[in-house]
């Protein structure tokens, strides 16, 4: 088969190619991606599969990750590390995984202070 053969596409051998559309305000999936807005909160579910892709192309995972901002973040002082260590252990044991995490951000916020 020559290249200008195999170039040649046969429609019928490939699904239609369907475009999310919002459920909600009829804003296709494209119109976002070239505007960078959503139309209404429908969007949100409409779209999912696509805006996980789309951060996960974009910042490497679709769930933030990051910190507290420094006006929310907790005072501690230098000797509430090991403590805070010691309950981070506890709750990882105890598989309290929402509480570890927790601890593991303020731990995380207490040595940026100390540094």
């Amino acid at each position: 088969m020559s290249i200008q053969e195999n170039e040649k596409v046969n429609p019928s051998k490939f699904p239609a190619f369907s475009e999310p559309v919002c459920k909600g305000c009829g804003l296709r999936f494209t119109e976002f991606e070239r505007s960078g807005l959503l139309g209404c909160p429908k969007c949100y579910t409409s779209f999912a599969e696509n805006l996980k892709l789309m951060l996960q192309k974009i910042h490497g995972s679709h769930k933030h990750i990051g910190s507290r901002p420094v006006n929310l973040r907790k005072r501690f002082q230098a000797q509430d590390l090991e403590k805070l260590k010691k309950q981070l252990r506890a709750a990882i044991d105890g598989e309290a995984f929402e509480k570890a995490a927790e601890l593991r951000d303020l731990i995380k916020d207490l040595e940026r202070q100390l540094n």
